[in-house]
């Protein structure tokens, strides 16, 4: 017997016609396979929908839960790409209470860059200017609103408790043009 799991929930059959629980003849259990088979099917869809303990399989609970638990984002003020070239803004982006560890950085573009925007950055450290976290990491040219530049941290980063995390953003010419803001994920650990 199929089952419907996981696409939509299942819906409890009915025992068969003339079963009477508790009754314990060849007959009975004979007519009781039918549903005993339904169970079963629908035990094997929903063990493999939630995955067993550190599952491998990316479309299991199990996996989706463990690759994402605790995952938080925090983004920085909005940067004026074109605030002068060279000119830098520094930013306390993140002072956890308790200790965390950095999973990834994107740039994320609040307006339409135009020019060349290539030649500012932003970076992210322990101290300002610091790049210890993330090295600098240049704008791109002619980004949509809502388009991302993806910014490799220096391997994991741990961060204590208290620990200041900077951004710092290098602008470029009044010439140029563009917004964008920088967001962080992490975990608490």
């Amino acid at each position: 017997m199929s089952t419907n799991f996981p696409t939509s929930l299942e819906a409890r059959p009915a025992l068969p016609t003339g079963v009477s629980v508790p009754r314990a003849s060849e007959a009975s259990i004979a007519e009781l396979l039918p549903f005993l088979h339904w169970a079963m099917d629908a035990i094997v869809a929903l063990e493999a929908k939630v995955g067993i303990d550190s599952s491998a399989v990316t479309t299991s609970l199990d996996y989706k839960t463990a690759t994402t638990r605790n995952y938080l984002t925090v983004k920085s003020q909005v940067f004026d790409l074109d605030n002068g070239a060279g000119t830098t803004v520094d930013e306390v982006i993140l002072r956890p209470a308790g200790a965390i560890t950095l999973r990834g950085a994107r740039i994320v573009y609040d307006d339409a860059t135009t020019g060349t925007v290539a030649a500012g950055n932003m970076s992210v450290g322990t101290t300002v200017g610091g790049t210890q976290i993330l090295a600098a990491t240049a704008y791109e040219n002619t980004k949509a609103v809502g388009t991302t530049t993806t910014a490799a941290l220096v391997g994991t980063v741990s961060i204590a408790a208290n620990q200041a995390v900077f951004v710092r953003h290098t602008g470029v010419a009044a010439t140029q043009a563009g917004k964008a803001h920088l967001e962080l994920d992490y975990t608490i650990d």
